[in-house]
C-alpha cells in the first residue's frame, strides 16, 4: 500500500471517528518523557550542569525575578549540591585553580541572593559571565 494512501486512510480513520487527526499522538508524547534527564555522573557532566543552572538563573532574574524566585532558589541549592559534589572529586591541576576562583565568585553571588539582590541586571550578568568562564574550562574538568 502506497505511503500517501496509509496516510490519508488513518487521517479518515481519526476524523470519522470524531477525533482530531494526530490526537492519539499527542496523547503518547505526553503521557511518555521526550527523554530522562539523569543526575551528572563524571566531573564534566557535573561542571556543564552549574553552567546550564547559572545560565537558566541569569535568565530568570531578567525575565521576571518576582514570578520565578522560588525556581531560582532551588537552582541555586541544586548548583551548591553540583559544587559540593565536585569538590570530592579528584580535580586536575589545570582546572583547580579556574574551580577555586569559580567558587569564591559562586559564593558572593550566592550570600547577595540570601542578603537581598540590589541590581538584578548585575548580578544576573556576574552569573552569565562565571558561567561561561566554567564552561571554558569544563573540558580541563
Amino acid at each position: 500500500m502506497p505511503t500517501s494512501y496509509r496516510r490519508f486512510s488513518l487521517r479518515r480513520r481519526f476524523v470519522t471517528s470524531g477525533h482530531r487527526p494526530g490526537c492519539g499522538i499527542l496523547r503518547a508524547i505526553n503521557r511518555q518523557p521526550h527523554h530522562v534527564t539523569l543526575p551528572p555522573t563524571n566531573q564534566r557532566e557535573i561542571v556543564l550542569d552549574i553552567v546550564d543552572n547559572l545560565k537558566q538563573v541569569s535568565d530568570w532574574t531578567l525575565k521576571g525575578f518576582q514570578e520565578r524566585k522560588e525556581h531560582i532558589t532551588l537552582f541555586l541549592k541544586l548548583t551548591r549540591k553540583d559544587v559540593k559534589q565536585l569538590t570530592r572529586f579528584p580535580l586536575t591541576a589545570a582546572f583547580e585553580p579556574k574551580f577555586q576562583k569559580f567558587c569564591k565568585v559562586y559564593d558572593k553571588l550566592e550570600t547577595e541572593y540570601q542578603k537581598g539582590i540590589t541590581d538584578h541586571r548585575v548580578w544576573a550578568g556576574e552569573l552569565k559571565s562565571a558561567a561561561a568562564e566554567l564552561s571554558k574550562h569544563a573540558t580541563l574538568a
